[in-house]
């Protein structure tokens, strides 16, 4: 038994196929595909409208967010440099005295100058100035306790010159800089 009882016949008037060549088909197809141009065409400039427009905000909130965190860490280091300039800067500073002077001196010796330096200072800072003075080879020292001069502050005369390191106005010279530095930064910061 065969199955072609079951299988459907396409056997009968056969549709007519038009022709593809025709002016008016081939005006539909032209419209067609001109109106599927423009659909792409549009939907290309509405996804680069929208990912303008996403990238603009991504910017400005960016852009925010990076003043925002300038802003919050001027203000944290202005409150650090207060603290630094107040207390620690002039501990370092004064503890550093005899040392400095050496250095000052040591270059003097390398210069060869051997003539007698006599060192004047505050009576506090005398003992921390000794101390240091013996590491300085090939200087003859004087140290004189001068109450007239305020602690951190030394003086010194080689030969008709005299010399003077004043640990005070070095200090104030750091905190102008440092202010002047941070003023600017908010100036900046206002005018941004």
């Amino acid at each position: 038994m065969t199955i072609g009882h079951l299988l459907q016949e396409f056997q009968g008037p056969r549709a007519q196929v038009s022709d593809l060549s025709g002016a008016p088909n081939s005006a539909a197809y032209e419209d067609g595909f001109k109106a599927g141009w423009e659909d792409a065409m549009a939907a290309n400039a509405q996804d680069k409208t929208a990912l303008s427009a996403t990238l603009a905000s991504n910017l400005r909130d960016l852009a925010f967010t990076f003043f925002e965190a300038r802003s919050a860490t001027l203000e944290n280091l202005d409150e650090m440099v207060d603290v630094m300039v107040a207390k620690a800067l002039p501990e370092i500073a004064r503890a550093t005295l005899g040392l400095r002077l050496a250095q000052l001196l040591r270059g003097l010796s390398h210069q060869g100058e051997d003539a007698e330096i006599e060192l004047c200072a505050n009576a506090g800072d005398v003992a921390a100035i000794q101390a240091i003075m013996t590491d300085v080879p090939g200087v003859a020292l004087g140290v004189v306790a001068d109450p007239k001069l305020p602690e951190g502050c030394v003086q010194w005369r080689i030969q008709d010159q005299e010399h003077q390191l004043d640990i005070e106005s070095l200090i104030s010279e750091i905190n102008t800089a440092v202010r002047g530095f941070l003023h600017e930064m908010k100036k900046e910061k206002r005018h941004a």
